[in-house]
């Protein structure tokens, strides 16, 4: 092993993944922040997709717009990642979510 895998495996020791307090009361900019390091140190596709609906969860509870987050980051992963039973399940909510974003513009 490495120095560059040593490095990279220290990163993904050290970055934890989203917990329900930060996706519930973060502000916008700072939680698609987290969640764009998160993905980038770890490419932990599952993970980030449960966390994008638990933020859509958010986005239809609250006034505060959390629409269209990450929107770039889940298209990457839907384009590139390899499918799995977490994406094959959440993309229809994915596409409901954004679809009734839209109808209330």
């Amino acid at each position: 092993m490495d120095e560059e895998e040593r490095a990279s495996m220290t990163v993904k020791s050290t970055i934890k993944p989203l917990g329900k307090r930060q996706i519930f009361t973060m502000k916008r900019a700072s939680l698609e922040k987290r969640v764009n390091e998160y993905y980038n140190n770890t490419h932990d596709a599952t993970n980030i997709i449960e966390s994008i609906v638990a933020i859509l969860v958010r986005n239809a509870l609250v006034f505060s717009d959390f629409s269209f987050i990450c929107q770039e980051l889940v298209t990457t992963i839907y384009l590139t990642a390899e499918p799995n039973d977490v994406l094959r399940r959440v993309s229809v909510n994915i596409y409901l979510g954004m679809r009734s974003i839209y109808a209330k513009l």
